[in-house]
């Protein structure tokens, strides 16, 4: 069974429908007569919960999606995904990296597109998890997943958001 680390553009998706949501819940568990079949065993840094969180608020104040959502959200993604914390040293080799605009790159292609760009803290974390738990990060953030991917050598599941959910 694939481990896979889930980042929050793809919990989102799984609780709400928006672009890419079909693809995100092929990652999930599936509800048959017999309960939840699992194909993936899903893992996560605790801050997931927290930037999902985050994202659902903001849908909530568009007037997107109902505010029982936000209420159910922790719940319904507890029961799918381990929550890990995360060790501090490889976030700070991430965040290091990141400030610095250079990571370890696949021959000598740099992995940003331009000397002044810099890896968001959040998406450190991230990388730092898969690489702690050996697992593919899976994410619809395609900035995310190359900078994992070309500079980190991580295993990436690229979702992408320009796929209409729900078809």
């Amino acid at each position: 069974m694939a481990l896979l680390t889930i980042d929050a553009t793809i919990a989102v998706k799984f609780l709400v429908e928006e672009g890419g949501s079909k693809e995100a819940r092929t990652f999930f568990p599936k509800l048959t007569d017999a309960g939840y079949i699992a194909e993936h065993s899903l893992i996560a840094p605790v801050l997931m919960m927290l930037e999902a969180h985050h994202a659902l608020a903001k849908k909530i104040r568009r007037h997107e999606v109902h505010p029982h959502v936000l209420s159910r959200a922790y719940p319904h993604l507890k029961q799918f995904i381990k929550f890990n914390v995360v060790d501090q040293e490889l976030i700070e080799e991430a965040r290091r990296i990141s400030m610095t605009g250079k990571a370890r790159s696949v021959g000598v292609m740099p992995i940003y597109p331009s000397e002044f760009s810099i890896f968001n803290i959040y998406d450190c974390v991230y990388v730092a998890h898969a690489m702690q738990t050996n697992s593919t990060l899976v994410t619809s953030d395609a900035e995310l997943a190359r900078i994992a991917r070309d500079g980190f050598s991580v295993s990436v599941a690229f979702v992408n958001s320009e796929v209409v959910g729900g078809d």
